[in-house]
């Protein structure tokens, strides 16, 4: 995993969900870029989700939250579907 250091001393690097991945509880993840493989389902049903970022190869469910990052749709298998919440980020 490659770590970078953010100007808040926060510490970024890649995330990684190859299976099913529940945010919720007003929670933040944060990190420099996802990696959401063919396999890999991220439900974000609350919280903020900060990540630079999003290579979607996966299913991505948002029913709540605020996703901040950048989707790249990497196939034709990617999913995003936004039921709720919102997205501030581009969609490629």
């Amino acid at each position: 995993m490659k770590t970078l250091l953010a100007p808040t001393n926060q510490h970024l690097g890649e995330f990684e969900v190859d299976g099913s991945f529940a945010q919720s509880d007003n929670s933040e993840v944060v990190a420099d870029f996802l990696d959401l493989t063919g396999t890999g389902t991220y439900s974000l049903t609350n919280g903020t989700l900060y990540v630079g970022t999003q290579f979607l190869n996966g299913t991505f469910n948002q029913n709540g939250g605020l996703n901040r990052g950048a989707i790249d749709m990497e196939s034709t298998s990617s999913d995003y579907e936004l039921f709720d919440g919102a997205l501030q980020g581009n969609v490629t």
